[in-house]
């Protein structure tokens, strides 16, 4: 079975200063088997001296970037969370540590065609000093060809006119800018369907003034064709060649 993204499940949500967590409403129940994806950015509010901590019930962790010791207004840290669903999945609870002086975004995405323990390889990159790029850091080879990869990307300001990707990375959803009081976070969420096992290092540029940011990347391996997934690959192989 080929990975694809369910377009109709994606959606972004963002909390307010001094909140201690955020519900995501999925748009429909999440498919049983399905590969379930958060990327999660938050900046700090006020000076703090400690990285926040984050939870999710029944999600993997499976990659965290955060920064401690920085002052008002400066990305503290970017997630990815995932979790196979079970078929009963309606909405995300993400709770945040009691400090709660953070503001935080957080976007979502579905996939079909996962394995059943897809996690594969990781990496991030803290980008302290004020730029308009980012990239996460390479993953490496990947273990197989057929992998959907996933790249978040948190930024310390909400007045970008613009961002892209290099390669096929693809947003999920729009990218999300939070803007308020003191304090503005936005977080592009990328994906890319591979083929092959080439490591990725993919990088996101914003349009604006250059802000300090936090990029990571995670990639998930695809489910293992059946035997009637070989055979309709080599029928189509017969009828039509390579």
């Amino acid at each position: 079975m080929a990975i694809a993204i369910l377009g109709s499940q994606s959606a972004s949500a963002s909390a307010l200063l001094e909140s201690t967590g955020l519900t995501l409403t999925f748009p429909a129940t999440a498919t049983s088997g399905n590969l379930l994806v958060v990327g999660v950015a938050w900046v700090n509010h006020i000076a703090v001296t400690d990285n926040a901590t984050i939870s999710i019930s029944g999600w993997t962790q499976a990659v965290h970037q955060a920064r401690s010791g920085d002052g008002d207004n400066q990305m503290n840290g970017t997630d990815i969370w995932f979790k196979i669903s079970d078929g009963t999945e309606t909405d995300v609870v993400i709770s945040f540590d009691a400090s709660a002086n953070r503001k935080h975004v957080v976007q979502f995405a579905e996939f079909s065609g996962i394995d059943g323990t897809p996690l594969d390889k990781t990496n991030s990159f803290d980008q302290a000093s004020l730029v308009n790029s980012i990239q996460p850091g390479t993953t490496g080879t990947l273990s197989q060809a057929d992998e959907v990869a996933i790249c978040a990307a948190g930024w310390a300001d909400d007045a970008w006119t613009g961002d892209s990707w290099d390669g096929d990375f693809v947003e999920t959803n729009a990218f999300h800018q939070q803007g308020g009081s003191d304090t503005d976070v936005s977080l592009a969420l990328a994906y890319d369907i591979v083929a092959t096992t080439t490591a990725l290092n993919p990088t996101h540029d914003v349009t604006g003034t250059a802000e300090d940011a936090i990029a990571c990347i995670a990639t998930f391996k695809g489910a293992a064709s059946t035997a009637f997934d070989t055979f309709a690959k080599r029928l189509c192989m017969m009828n039509f060649g390579e």
